[in-house]
């Protein structure tokens, strides 16, 4: 919470009132009356158990789901996993080095920028089906990555209206992020 909280006074997003944890908590509706944490406080702050993972993330040898490098499960609260989701793509995905920056230091560019990827899984996290158990997965595949997130288009809603443009993109839908390979480029 105390994380939480700092990047909150980072971003200027916490002003006027308490910005001590509790105090944050109560503002934002994730203090039930009883003092416990709502669902929504815990899913932002708590581990989840293992069996329940919230997030799936698996490294892939090709283009579909055979072979298997890595998988990991976890049940982080939200802002970890996703530090950790960030992470583990840009491990695991190409990156350009430059040389001659000051200093002498090198600077990684990676093939897909950080920002798109922290977008992809915060709208996975957020906008998941929280009725359901199944995790957001975030799969990197030599040629994409793919981030899913469990639940269903809004009623009256279909993918094909989203692609189009027909209606608000939904981020219950799965999202994919493409990116050229070296081998079609």
């Amino acid at each position: 919470v105390r994380e939480f909280v700092e990047i909150g006074k980072e971003a200027g997003r916490i002003g006027d009132g308490p910005a001590d944890a509790t105090g944050v908590l109560r503002r934002l509706g994730m203090v039930a009356q009883d003092g416990t944490l709502t669902n929504a406080g815990a899913v932002m702050f708590c581990h989840a158990p293992i069996q329940y993972p919230r997030m799936k993330l698996g490294l892939l040898a090709g283009n579909d789901k055979l072979d298997i490098f890595d998988l990991q499960q976890e049940g982080l609260p939200l802002i970890q996993l996703l530090k950790k989701a960030e992470f583990f793509v840009v491990s695991n995905i190409r990156r350009r080095f430059v040389f001659g920056e000051p200093g002498m230091q090198r600077r990684e560019i990676p093939e897909i920028p950080r920002e798109a990827v922290r977008e992809a899984v915060a709208n996975a996290l957020c906008h998941r089906d929280y009725t359901t158990d199944t995790a957001v997965e975030v799969n990197v595949y030599m040629d994409f990555v793919e981030v899913v997130s469990p639940g269903l288009f809004p009623e009256g809603s279909s993918p094909e209206n989203h692609l189009t443009g027909g209606a608000a993109a939904s981020s219950s839908a799965t999202r994919a992020l493409r990116r050229r390979s070296s081998a079609r480029a």
